[in-house]
């Protein structure tokens, strides 16, 4: 037989179909089969009348035995002669003699418990065979018939020779909506029997515990994975949900001491025990509605138990930009607010809803530096002397110099892991991100991570950042939100800002701090005073601190 004959007769697409590659790899476009990827960089194309493949992401490309080299690990002669059984294995397939009735129905349902009537349905919906006098269940690929799965006295074999155990897919009456997998065919026939034929849900086989993974991009819906009683059903779990993306993935079993649902069936289950079996399933992966907040958590009755500071001014997970002049004391002032909220005290009416636990990672200051800002804190509020031996243990201070970018995040989050606080405080952002603080993009590579971090772990992150652009005239909130150097990214990304400048209507040394972003929720105020989002501050006439103006 001829290459070019062959081609003919079983060209690339039905190759690839008999090889278990289906339409999802049969595309000018899609996932490479030869590994795991996301995005598509595998294509099929016809040129002058013949099929060929293109492998961007590998730097392939080939016709049918290239294909066969490459997916089976052969050389040119092995791919020729896989070829040719393969092409006279489809030709053989239509030569076999199926048997769809008769009376080995009534034998199947008594070997496997099942009842006649279902053995017959099996054997109606093309799922169950006699094949050359054998029993046989079909091997598809998509919808194309490939092989058979076929008995020969007590051990299974594939027919016709050289095609792959591929998933059994059973489709239900109505459009699927769910999928239920088993590692059996026995298994998902006894769940037919039981439950009868499905109306809206899916059924697969595996065929095996080793044939999980085969199950990519075959499910839809909620999917319950009904398991066999022994360790190769846990890996085959564990296997076939890490193949199932975005939909939310249960456990199920059959009672103790049958091994399976087929065991469990000639035991003698009925309806109502699989469905109570079914219906407490265990999640045990998140689908889609994991996302839909519970309403429990939009009762306004209920305190929102992530609130961190003021009126939900900072909440877990969430973001302040400080922002002042070079030189004004923005690393005391934030220094000072670790401390006092590590105290479970208020900054200037900002009031804490428990003891906060703080990590400041700095780069301005040396350790001489930090021991003269923590002590001016010290002297300058005497009342954190009683409780310092606490605030040693909830506020964590790290010098680090010489890393930044990338290097910066992944140390930052090693140290948020080991830390575990509940405020992040990076000072300063210049010092830490790599690139030009005005590039939208650049300031967003650096942003990104740090809010993955703070989804991840609860953090509420602190950025302390250096002013840029002078404002003139009549100022508003927004106005000040936007005062920080670089770009605008930064407030964006922010979920609180905060303003310290000098102020030009008061005396020489006297500063307005002020809630630039969400300030109505911050309660600054004097003492006594009613709460607002501004208050007038100024250095500790003791100590390196502030105290209200």
């Amino acid at each position: 037989m001829e290459i070019d004959d062959m081609k003919t007769r079983l060209p690339l697409p039905q190759l690839m179909g008999r090889l278990g590659y289906g339409e999802e790899f049969q595309k000018r476009s899609c996932r490479s089969p030869f590994r795991d990827e996301k995005k598509p960089s595998f294509g099929i194309f016809t040129h002058e009348g013949r099929w060929y493949y293109r492998d961007f992401g590998a730097n392939l490309s080939g016709d049918e035995i290239s294909f066969l080299k490459e997916i089976k690990g052969l050389d040119d002669k092995q791919a020729i002669e896989l070829y040719k059984e393969l092409v006279g294995a489809k030709e053989e397939l239509a030569k076999l003699v199926v048997t769809t009735e008769g009376s080995w129905t009534d034998e199947v349902a008594k070997w496997r418990g099942y009842k006649a009537t279902t053995v017959e349905l099996l054997a109606n919906r093309e799922q169950l065979a006699m094949v050359e006098g054998k029993l046989a269940l079909p091997v598809k690929a998509e919808s194309q018939l490939i092989g058979w799965h076929i008995k020969d006295d007590d051990r299974w074999s594939y027919s016709p020779k050289g095609i792959n155990a591929l998933p059994l897919v059973i489709e239900p009456a109505r459009d699927a909506a769910s999928t239920i997998i088993f590692e059996s065919q026995w298994d998902a026939f006894a769940y037919i029997d039981l439950a009868g034929w499905p109306e809206y849900q899916r059924i697969i086989v595996t065929r095996g515990a080793s044939n999980a993974k085969r199950i990519k991009g075959l499910t839809i819906g909620p999917v319950i994975l009904f398991l066999q009683n022994d360790e190769a059903g846990e890996k085959w779990a564990v296997q076939a949900a890490d193949m199932i993306e975005n939909q939310r993935v249960c456990t199920a079993r059959p009672p103790a001491p049958h091994n399976d649902l087929n065991d469990w069936l000639k035991a003698g289950a009925t309806t109502a025990e699989l469905l109570r079996v079914i219906g407490s399933s265990a999640v045990i992966k998140a689908g889609p509605e994991v996302d839909i907040m519970s309403w429990d958590l939009l009762d306004d009755s209920v305190p929102d138990p992530d609130t961190l500071l003021g009126n939900r001014w900072q909440c877990r997970q969430g973001s302040c930009l400080w922002v002042g002049p070079s030189g004004v004391g923005k690393s005391s002032l934030t220094l000072q607010a670790a401390l006092t909220w590590a105290g479970g005290m208020d900054l200037f009416g900002i009031t804490p809803t428990k003891p906060l636990k703080s990590l400041i990672i700095q780069a301005e200051n040396d350790a001489g530096d930090v021991r003269e800002a923590v002590q001016g804190v010290r002297r300058g509020l005497p009342h954190l002397s009683a409780m310092w031996s606490d605030l040693k243990q909830r506020v964590a201070i790290v010098s680090k110099t010489g890393i930044s970018g990338l290097k910066f995040l992944e140390y930052t989050r090693q140290m948020v892991e080991t830390v575990q606080p509940d405020l992040l405080w990076i000072d300063n952002i210049q010092a830490y991100m790599d690139g030009d603080v005005c590039s939208q993009q650049q300031c967003m590579a650096f942003l990104s991570p740090l809010r993955d971090l703070s989804v991840q772990t609860g953090v509420a992150v602190q950025l302390i950042h250096h002013t840029g652009k002078a404002i003139t005239g009549n100022r508003t909130a927004l106005d000040w939100s936007y005062i920080g150097n670089g770009s605008s990214q930064l407030t964006n990304w922010a979920r609180a800002v905060m303003v310290l400048m000098p102020d030009d209507e008061q005396d020489y040394g006297v500063f307005t701090l002020r809630a630039a972003k969400r300030g109505s929720r911050a309660n600054l105020c004097a003492a006594g005073g009613i709460p607002g989002d501004v208050v007038s501050i100024r250095h500790g006439k003791q100590g390196i601190c502030w105290e209200e103006a």
